[in-house]
């Protein structure tokens, strides 16, 4: 019974694994089509910068779930593939929320086509108006949560991998 749980755990590790580093190619390759590939172009509209910043911080939710059991403390009772300690699962928890940004970034983007659709916001006035507020939530919260993480020590190994404990 335990050998099937091991090669259960094995076979989810390395589907996040492979999933996670398509993940990360694929925001790679929208960093680089929005903010590199044109300059005269790049990130010259809300469209593009919040495309960025979902992409980026994607990558940091692409490796915490990627490295999956991985940063757990090596001593954690019942967790195979443990490999870590407390600091590389602290670091986990801290990426895992931090990429959190990245769902606080799509459901902008939603709110950016209802800007644009619906009451037909400019784009001069969305960036004048609503950016400023769109980064400063997908940024600030998570990074406020993760840092009071970091500073009360919530980190901890959560069933599955380091979270809020």
């Amino acid at each position: 019974m335990a050998e099937i749980f091991t090669s259960q755990t094995l076979a989810l590790m390395i589907t996040g694994m492979v999933s996670s580093c398509l993940s990360i190619m694929g925001s790679s390759l929208i960093i680089y089509k929005t903010a590199f590939s044109n300059p005269k172009e790049a990130l010259d509209d809300v469209y593009k910068r919040i495309l960025f910043g979902m992409s980026f911080f994607d990558i940091f939710q692409s490796i915490s779930f990627g490295l999956s059991l991985i940063p757990a403390p090596s001593d954690t009772p019942g967790v195979r593939y443990a490999f870590g300690n407390v600091t590389t699962c602290t670091l986990q928890g801290f990426f895992s929320v931090l990429g959190s940004s990245c769902m606080i970034y799509n459901a902008f983007l939603s709110f950016h086509y209802v800007l644009r659709v619906r009451y037909n916001m400019s784009d001069k006035m969305e960036q004048k108006k609503v950016e400023p507020f769109i980064h400063g939530l997908s940024i600030g919260y998570p990074l406020a949560l993760g840092v009071y993480g970091l500073l009360t020590s919530q980190f901890n190994f959560a069933g599955n991998k380091c979270w809020i404990e």
